[in-house]
């Protein structure tokens, strides 16, 4: 039977439809994708996404719910940065309304392009220099809007993972941005501190031109 969980029927809700999925593929014996969509019945891009969704925030899965994406929207828009996904959402009724959706997603994509740009500056920063960050905060006991204590611990975490050439989750890399952001925004200097600027010079330059990068971005 195709689609044996249902996990196109758009009217179930996308979280329920996400929750039977992970309940199903817990109990599988393996994780390769084409054997997946062999299974349920599905092609490889349709489970590909569902494989992805664990990157959304929670808050994201009503909202695509009330945009009316179907799965092969949701292909691109679960593959962009959040802040561009948030973009595609606010202009749901556009897309969906175009003669071709999925043009017009890719084209939402190109036009916010400086902001893959930040993810992949925010990638050459350095273990140590976030670890020493993450040091930074807790002998300070900074608190401030997405510079929490779980960004510190975070922090350490993708350090350790970039010194052991570990994967580093889109996710985990969204959260130092916001984390950066908001630094920037209300001007505290915790990524641009001193010691940053004096023993991880390099990985400074590269906050620094995340900071034009965000700067940009946020006026367009």
């Amino acid at each position: 039977m195709k689609d044996k969980l249902k996990l196109l029927d758009t009217s179930i809700p996308l979280q329920k439809r996400y929750d039977d999925f992970l309940l199903w593929q817990s109990s599988i014996n393996h994780v390769v994708i084409e054997f997946m969509a062999q299974e349920l019945r599905l092609t490889v891009s349709e489970v590909a996404v569902f494989n992805e969704l664990g990157e959304l925030e929670e808050d994201e899965f009503d909202i695509i719910d009330k945009t009316g994406f179907d799965i092969g929207l949701l292909f691109i828009v679960v593959r962009a940065p959040e802040k561009v996904r948030r973009i595609m959402y606010g202009r749901s009724e556009e897309i969906l309304k175009s003669s071709q959706p999925l043009t017009f997603l890719k084209e939402i994509v190109d036009q916010h392009s400086d902001y893959t740009s930040i993810e992949e500056l925010v990638k050459q920063i350095s273990g140590d220099c976030l670890k020493s960050i993450a040091s930074y905060l807790r002998q300070r006991n900074i608190e401030s809007g997405t510079i929490t204590k779980k960004i510190r611990s975070l922090l350490v975490q993708v350090g350790n993972k970039i010194n052991s050439e570990d994967i580093v989750s889109d996710k985990q890399i969204a959260w130092i941005i916001r984390a950066i952001q908001h630094d920037y925004a209300q001007s505290i200097g915790v990524f641009t501190n001193e010691t940053i600027k004096t023993d991880f010079h390099d990985d400074y330059l590269i906050i620094t031109k995340v900071h034009e990068h965000i700067e940009k971005y946020e006026t367009d």
